[in-house]
């Protein structure tokens, strides 16, 4: 008789060795063990998705489901930041975020005290400084402003020091406007009062200042917009105005040098020490000798401190 079991028997025995090897006595430590690191892991699993879940659920009311995971120690430190803020009165309902609660307790290394105090100063500088409405749309009467200071520092002094540096009289500009992007739902209340308000204002007072604008990267939305904004123009100034597509370099050096052409209307000006030429001022206004030497020196250095006076406009 064959000692060789078959398969089946393979299988039983296999399975109550296993169950004996379990139930070993000197196995049951360990087996404890186990059991009660799978129920830890369980509780812990659950208190995670307890947490991801309260967080989702408070962003569904939002625009977007973000997906927020917290650390425990964190959350419990924001949480005890929060009822200090909320006992001095010191939470906006703006504020009242977690990341940006931990972003202050983490710069305070979890300091709740200093980091309220550091919130408390976050708040007063805020509301001294107008941080709050900085990014409101601004109203007309400051944009035009705004024109009236531009129109004053050319007529003061860019166009006396052009003038001495070209060797002959100069009294007008040149601009570029470029409206890429723009189309008719742009073309908001404000704005129309704004155009209105602004082209009176330089129609009155300061007439033939314009030589020549170029109005860049019109679209077909745009040229839905100049065909409402040009009935109100004065017909004289808008026989100097071109509206020209994407393609306008071309157009630009025909009249521009490219030395002061910036690069990215197709010139080569960079203006680096400046910053860039959205940020600069070049010209020859900018030099103080040139400046000495125009005809009224004296009215362009009061009119320069005046000017400055009202930057804040």
């Amino acid at each position: 008789m064959s000692n060789t079991l078959d398969p089946l028997s393979a299988i039983r025995c296999s399975k109550d060795d296993e169950y004996k090897h379990k139930s070993d006595p000197e196995n049951l430590e360990e087996n404890m063990k186990s059991g009660v690191l799978r129920k830890a892991k369980n509780v812990s699993s659950k208190f995670r998705s307890s947490l991801r879940n309260k967080i989702k659920r408070k962003n569904d009311t939002g625009i977007c489901n973000i997906e927020d995971m917290h650390e425990i120690q964190d959350h419990k430190a924001v949480d005890a930041f929060r009822q200090a803020l909320v006992m001095d009165s010191l939470l906006p309902t703006r504020f009242d975020d977690y990341h940006v609660m931990l972003r202050f307790l983490k710069a305070r290394k979890f300091n709740i005290n200093k980091a309220k105090i550091m919130w408390a100063n976050m708040l007063e500088w805020r509301k001294n400084f107008g941080a709050d409405t900085i990014m409101e749309v601004t109203n007309v009467d400051r944009f035009v402003k705004y024109q009236v200071q531009e129109f004053e520092k050319s007529l003061a002094i860019r166009f006396p020091a052009c003038s001495v540096a070209a060797n002959k009289h100069i009294d007008t500009s040149t601009t570029i406007l470029d409206v890429q992007g723009l189309n008719l739902m742009s073309l908001t209340g404000p704005v129309v009062e704004f155009i209105k308000v602004v082209q009176k204002v330089d129609n009155d007072n300061y007439p033939e200042t314009l030589s020549r604008m170029f109005i860049i990267n019109a679209g077909p939305g745009f040229r839905m917009i100049w065909n409402v904004v040009k009935p109100i123009l004065d017909p004289e100034t808008t026989s100097k105005i071109q509206v020209l597509g994407s393609n306008y370099q071309r157009k630009l050096l025909e009249v521009i040098d490219g030395s002061e052409l910036p690069e990215f209307f197709g010139g080569c000006c960079t203006c680096a020490i400046e910053g860039g030429c959205l940020r600069s001022d070049k010209g020859p206004w900018k030099d103080q000798n040139l400046l000495k030497m125009t005809p009224t020196a004296e009215v362009h250095h009061v009119q320069t401190a005046s000017i400055s006076d009202n930057d804040g406009t």
